[in-house]
């Protein structure tokens, strides 16, 4: 379920898709014009398994536009990160299983499918006002730049599983691991 405040209650936004419920609902990212794209993979069901009677039949990702609710992918059985990039022209799709070990590029203004950017996973995936690519995985996180090459890799002491910008001229790198949540101060100049 994807929900909106009112000030006194969450009142649901999106619950179902086709008169089934969402599996449960992930990662999340809106674009600048007040279109919301989620992914919706099975981590949430029992056992982590579809339930196609009661739920959906397949893990997608999803495009709300005003009331309008879209599958635009479904290339994954779990997809996961969702990212737009910074001249909000393409739609970053991922996953962090092993066994889907790419990236998808969409289309913002036709919702389609143009290219795998990189043969990469991740959970969380975030891009810098630069264009470059942050993707959270096992390994720490891994820069790519926005032609899907590696650029760089930051360690952790445990996984890390999101990352934002923030602080001052959102020069600041914001990292989820675990127990943990991380600061690498100025890390953008």
């Amino acid at each position: 379920m994807v929900s909106e405040w009112d000030g006194r209650e969450f009142l649901p936004l999106i619950s179902f898709y086709e008169n089934r419920l969402l599996n449960s609902p992930n990662d999340i990212i809106v674009d600048e014009k007040g279109r919301i794209f989620f992914s919706d993979p099975p981590y949430g069901l029992k056992d982590g398994k579809l339930n196609p009677v009661k739920f959906q039949p397949i893990a997608g990702v999803y495009c709300y536009d005003h009331g309008d609710l879209k599958l635009i992918c479904d290339k994954y059985q779990y997809p996961n990160g969702v990212c737009i990039t910074p001249d909000g022209k393409e739609l970053y799709i991922c996953s962090n299983k092993p066994f889907e070990n790419f990236i998808s590029v969409y289309d913002l203004e036709t919702l389609q499918f143009k290219r795998v950017l990189a043969e990469e996973n991740s959970d969380g995936i975030k891009c810098d006002p630069h264009g470059n690519i942050y993707l959270c995985n096992k390994a720490g996180i891994i820069i790519l730049n926005s032609e899907g090459k590696r650029m760089g890799l930051i360690q952790f002491p445990t996984i890390p599983a999101n990352c934002c910008f923030g602080g001052e001229g959102k020069r600041d790198l914001f990292v989820t691991a675990r127990e943990n949540i991380f600061l690498l101060k100025n890390f953008l100049r």
